[in-house]
């Protein structure tokens, strides 16, 4: 994930998060999954309505949604 600016890039527009890449690559549709995943949780947990929420969510969906996440970023 620390390498594919370009995905972040692209998964921050839909977010309103900015960023610039240095090079524009090729995404992968993975890579942008991945990278929206990231910057979603990003930014839900830097709002308190957004750690609210987290904190009101069980256990087990917070692990399904990390081995998820992991699946991703193997994949």
């Amino acid at each position: 994930m620390h390498y594919n600016v370009s995905a972040r890039s692209k998964a921050g527009k839909l977010l309103g998060i900015k960023i610039t890449p240095p090079i524009e690559e090729k995404v992968r549709v993975v890579d942008f999954l991945v990278a929206y995943v990231i910057l979603f949780n990003y930014r839900m947990t830097t709002t308190p309505q957004g750690r609210a929420l987290l904190r009101k969510v069980p256990k087990q969906v917070i692990l399904f949604y990390l081995y998820f996440l992991k699946g991703l970023e193997i994949w």
